[in-house]
């Protein structure tokens, strides 16, 4: 056996198990985050409480969970690192971290199932431009329905949020719509559904749907049989 087969044997063979350790950090991320809960839960004052919260360790385990993405890049423990990540920067509201992960994971494991459960999740997050540039990609070039679906409707509802401009909320609509007919199998299907209603139905100016119920006394009544009066409408109920 030559010298440099050697070398490459015992690279190989001790090549840390990078599944291995995502579990390891996982368990110590796990209990140090239930310990700062714990401590905060029992904090006697309000000050105590603020100083125990310059102590989560989102942040210090961002950079860990990070790093082993990058050394086990390729590997199914590797996504699920950089779906951690993008889930801690999420709860810091930390947008460039967030569209750090989701750029590594669509430049080296777009084939993953991990990219569906961001994609999802994007949709919860502060407006930022490249992330919605990476949706776009997702919804284009993954090899799987869900993950397609998951971003386009994140997309679409990103672009319907608050006061969208003509051309972004255009886009956002048919993102929903090809969700809504295209992916209809799907789960995604639905909230799409749900979102195109409300854009056309619930929006000040619309007018209101109708619908029928009771009263107090169980008489029947259409919301429509009041049209063109002043009405007050409250919901209420035991939940």
């Amino acid at each position: 056996m030559t010298g440099l087969a050697f070398l490459l044997i015992a690279f190989v063979q001790d090549k840390p198990d990078a599944a291995a350790e995502l579990k390891k950090l996982q368990a110590e991320y796990t209990r140090e985050r239930d310990a700062f809960l714990n401590a905060v839960r029992a904090a006697k004052s309000a000050e105590e409480r603020t100083r125990l919260e310059e102590k989560d360790p989102d942040g210090l385990f961002l950079p860990r969970f990070r790093e082993l993405a990058r050394r086990a890049k390729g590997t199914s423990a590797a996504a699920m690192a950089l779906l951690t990540v993008f889930e801690l920067a999420a709860s810091r509201e930390n947008g460039d971290a967030m569209e750090g992960a989701l750029k590594e994971m669509v430049a080296s494991h777009l084939d993953s199932p991990r990219v569906e459960e961001m994609a999802a999740a994007v949709v919860h997050a502060n407006p930022h431009a490249g992330l919605d540039a990476l949706l776009r990609q997702i919804g284009e070039k993954s090899p799987h329905r869900g993950a397609k679906a998951a971003a386009r409707l994140s997309l679409g509802q990103r672009l319907l949020s608050g006061e969208s401009k003509a051309d972004r909320a255009a886009e956002g609509r048919r993102l929903l719509e090809s969700v809504a007919k295209e992916f209809a199998d799907t789960s995604y299907a639905k909230p799409a559904e749900g979102r195109l209603f409300q854009v056309d139905h619930l929006q000040i100016g619309k007018t209101v749907p109708d619908f029928e119920a009771k009263d107090q006394d169980g008489k029947a009544f259409k919301l429509s049989d009041y049209r063109g009066k002043v009405l007050v409408v409250d919901f209420w109920g035991f939940w």
